[in-house]
């Protein structure tokens, strides 16, 4: 079977494509890519993270949206400006990954021999515990309603 390109309706498809005006044909004009990209770039990493684990290990870790979370919380507490902190981007991204290290451990350590079933039924239920923690503790993460707003990176 040809390629469907190799032939003349794909260079003709190909030319048609240039002669349109890419941002009515790709995206809305009212769109911005940073607000696309954010999303993509949270499941990317998380999609990874799942890689790592279940694809290489074999464990089946039913708790990355936990860990997901204490991440996105603290980086959101360690910059937002309605808390005393209001870290940089790069202090904010080194101490949410160390905090997200020391959670882990905590989780890893009486767990580590766990496999199978085991481990999947207590990795859920420490993303329960996590999921109703952060509903519930509205003087620190705002409850239902999130932190908001969150200031936009800024690199240097």
């Amino acid at each position: 079977m040809k390629n469907w390109f190799s032939g003349k309706a794909g260079w003709v498809l190909f030319a048609v494509a240039l002669l349109l005006p890419a941002s009515d044909l790709f995206l809305p004009l009212d769109w911005k890519v940073g607000d696309l990209m954010r999303p993509i770039f949270v499941f990317a990493i998380l999609g990874l993270g799942l890689n790592i684990v279940t694809g290489y290990t074999g464990l089946l870790n039913l708790g990355v949206a936990a860990f997901m979370a204490i991440g996105a919380y603290s980086y959101a507490i360690l910059t937002c400006d309605i808390y005393p902190f209001q870290f940089g981007f790069w202090p904010a991204v080194l101490l949410t990954v160390g905090i997200g290290a020391v959670v882990g451990l905590l989780l890893g350590l009486p767990t580590i021999n766990l496999r199978g079933d085991y481990l999947a039924v207590v990795t859920l239920g420490f993303c329960e515990i996590i999921q109703d923690s952060l509903k519930n503790l509205e003087a620190i993460t705002k409850g239902t309603q999130g932190i908001n707003p969150l200031p936009y990176p800024n690199f240097f």
